[in-house]
């Protein structure tokens, strides 16, 4: 697909008011559970999924509203971990509290009813970067010499994007994030990144992507765009069990793109 790299000027977009999108709660639960383990770090709950070899890196997993309890997530991680030669670390950042995957099955009506509360007590999610900071202090003083990157869906999408911005991790990728500030929190990015993007999605429509791929072009190192025809928000956490083709396919393709991208950068 051609991209319009010569975008007229990025205006200020902030898509948190627009999180409250119809596809932020819908989507498959995959089948089975993933093979790693829950333990606690930094006093914080998170699931660990760990290479059959030693590891030569550390991937942070930043989820969606549905946190490391969902296979979604717990099966990414293992295939990050076997394919990057990473260790995988899925926080909780909801306090234990769990979106119940049931919420995905349910009519929009009822879900908005779920979410509300959900989002009074949870955004944004610059609220949770106490909670990676401690994570990341942990990681690094555990071992110091090893790179740390970081992914993120949806919700977690925009605190990979915030890490981007830091000295905290050499590599970040993000899947259609929520609650973007353009450009503010685009120009200040300073590692290789990776964009994952839905072909509808208002939590990050086009227009902000092509703004975000008009600021990052000018940058002195990688950032790679994929969009994904036929896909919806949450696509990438949420559509491995989708009955469409498409969808299935555009999740396992992001998943192999995540996996090259760390392949290459950590």
């Amino acid at each position: 697909e051609k991209r319009n790299l010569n975008h007229p000027n990025p205006r200020t977009f902030t898509t948190d008011e627009q999180m409250a999108s119809a596809h932020c709660t819908t989507g498959t639960v995959v089948k089975g559970s993933g093979r790693g383990s829950f333990k606690k770090i930094a006093g914080t709950e998170s699931y660990f999924a760990r290479p059959t070899q030693p590891h030569k890196s550390t991937i942070l997993l930043c989820t969606d509203l549905f946190g490391p309890q969902l296979p979604n997530a717990q099966i990414i991680a293992d295939a990050l971990a076997d394919q990057v030669g990473a260790n995988v670390v899925i926080p909780d950042f909801f306090d234990g509290e769990v979106l119940a995957p049931e919420t995905m099955s349910l009519p929009q009506e009822k879900r908005d009813e779920v979410l509300k509360p959900f989002r009074e007590r949870h955004f944004p999610p610059d609220r949770k970067m106490h909670i990676v900071d401690a994570v990341l202090k942990e990681i690094h003083e555990e071992d110091p010499s090893k790179k740390i990157g970081s992914i993120g869906y949806c919700f977690g999408g925009k605190i990979s994007a915030l890490l981007a911005s830091t000295d905290k991790v050499h590599a970040a990728a993000i899947a259609h994030p929520a609650a973007i500030t353009i450009p503010d929190q685009i120009e200040s990015i300073k590692v290789p990144t990776l964009w994952l993007c839905a072909e509808t999605d208002a939590s990050f429509p086009l227009s902000a992507v092509e703004a975000t791929e008009v600021i990052l072009k000018t940058k002195p190192f990688p950032s790679k765009f994929v969009r994904y025809p036929g896909t919806n928000h949450g696509f990438a956490a949420r559509g491995f069990d989708n009955p469409d083709q498409v969808v299935r396919d555009a999740a396992n393709d992001a998943l192999n793109q995540a996996i090259k991208f760390f392949q290459d950068h950590l």
